[in-house]
């Protein structure tokens, strides 16, 4: 909205240019005055230096308030340069936009990078399925990059098709993923299209694809596999705004699953004060960190310490320097046992249940043992749920779902299991990248 809009950029102390009558200064006046100045200078000539500030960017604001991340022409053109060593892109390559350019990903890969190497960029109409498929095949585009959700959507889709697909056709279809999956995992993780995978890549605007690229969120292992099986490549990278954002890429050419990757050309990444499972705070240092948070030295301070960028975000790395995601270091959920549970585990857990639309994990802190239990914010596909109406339709749907968990918690360890569910009606408030606002949800619940 405008009111938060200029609540970011007022609090920055940024000066702002507006269209409306909120502010004295109109964009419209300042296109005359700048027409004006031509005409009185002629051509003005401006020197750009790699260190000069390129763009103030503010955090999404999943887990608090949001920050303007200064970022200079050298930390984007070093991080597009480096992540394009990594992927090892061709020259006619085509992309197609889908993610809000104002996202730095998009901004980054989606746009900066294409336009060095000279590729293509196309731009989708909407993520409408429809529009969205009809772009993909008019485009004939071969590189795709997007949020999990959108693959995670792209796939459920296929496979619908191919579940709804019945006698011998249904038999062929299923047969040519399944061999799709045992060739990949055979070469490693390359996909590997077969007569039928190409045929049903064909059907889906999906047959130029050559690379699929999933970053701000976990990319799920089984769509990961299972986009492979079909015949695309797909890996997921790790990034944020304040690393202009790239950090890690799986490479395409060795890919593990589950795996964010390997640190790009360069860039150096660790694993901070690691506990005895090897996990702890990933740490960044590079050219793409950024020069700090816009008129706040106080929270530059605490993320930038002796040249290394703290993250907030908790993982590990294997034996072969393959980095993994467990969680954000805020939103880690202390019980009174003071085990340490991380909520995207449960999260993605309960998302495999059916009725699961959307789902938060946060600790609930119990007074009297002086520790967090943990609940399950869940907002159920009502769709699926067609006896759960009227006044008693959350208390249906609670019932079911508080089933469903009773069975997920005899899997779990005591410490990780559910004990409060909360029903929602409504979807959670997200991001411009579909992002739960999580910050809105945390130390608020008490018992």
């Amino acid at each position: 909205t405008t009111e938060r809009f200029f609540e970011r950029v007022s609090g920055a102390g940024i000066p702002v240019i507006t269209l409306d009558d909120t502010h004295p200064i109109k964009f419209s006046e300042a296109i005359e005055k700048g027409e004006t100045l031509l005409k009185w200078n002629g051509e003005i000539k401006v020197e750009v230096n790699p260190d000069d500030i390129a763009s103030i960017i503010f955090t999404s604001g999943t887990t608090g308030a949001s920050k303007g991340v200064v970022l200079t022409h050298r930390n984007f053109l070093f991080d597009a340069d480096m992540s394009e060593r990594l992927l090892k892109l061709i020259d006619d390559e085509i992309f197609l936009s889908v993610l809000p350019i104002h996202h730095t990903f998009e901004f980054t890969a989606g746009f900066v990078d294409p336009l060095i190497r000279g590729n293509t960029i196309c731009y989708a109409r909407s993520l409408k399925s429809k529009e969205l498929l009809e772009d993909l095949k008019d485009s004939r585009a071969t590189m795709l990059l997007g949020v999990p959700l959108l693959f995670e959507k792209l796939y459920q889709g296929i496979m619908k098709k191919i579940g709804e697909a019945g006698g011998l056709k249904g038999l062929m279809l299923k047969y040519g993923i399944n061999k799709g999956m045992r060739d990949a995992r055979k070469k490693g993780n390359i996909p590997v299209r077969n007569f039928v995978t190409k045929k049903i890549l064909e059907q889906a605007g999906l047959s130029t694809i050559r690379l699929m690229i999933a970053g701000g969120a976990a990319l799920k292992p089984e769509v990961e596999e299972g986009i492979r099986a079909l015949g695309i490549g797909i890996v997921q990278g790790y990034g944020l705004s304040e690393a202009s954002p790239v950090v890690t890429i799986n490479p395409p050419d060795r890919p593990k699953i589950g795996s964010i990757g390997l640190p790009l050309p360069e860039t150096e990444v660790r694993i901070h004060n690691p506990d005895q499972d090897g996990i702890g705070e990933l740490i960044v240092k590079g050219e793409h960190v950024m020069q700090g948070y816009y008129n706040n030295p106080e929270a530059t301070a605490e993320t930038i310490m002796d040249g290394w960028l703290h993250t907030g975000d908790l993982g590990y790395m294997d034996e072969d320097g393959y980095f993994y995601i467990t969680g954000r270091k805020k939103a880690v959920i202390v019980t009174p046992g003071g085990k340490n549970v991380f909520p995207e585990e449960l999260e993605y857990k309960l998302q495999q249940i059916d009725i699961v639309e959307e789902v938060l994990v946060i600790g609930v802190f119990d007074s009297e043992k002086k520790g967090d239990e943990i609940m399950a914010i869940i907002y159920p596909d009502w769709e699926l749920l067609p006896e759960c109406t009227g006044d008693d339709r959350t208390a249906c749907a609670r019932e079911k779902l508080e089933g469903l968990i009773k069975e997920l918690n005899a899997e779990l360890p005591p410490y990780k299991r559910i004990k409060y569910i909360e029903v929602r009606e409504e979807e959670f408030p997200k991001t411009t990248t579909r992002k739960i606002k999580r910050y809105l949800f945390q130390n608020v619940k008490k018992i």
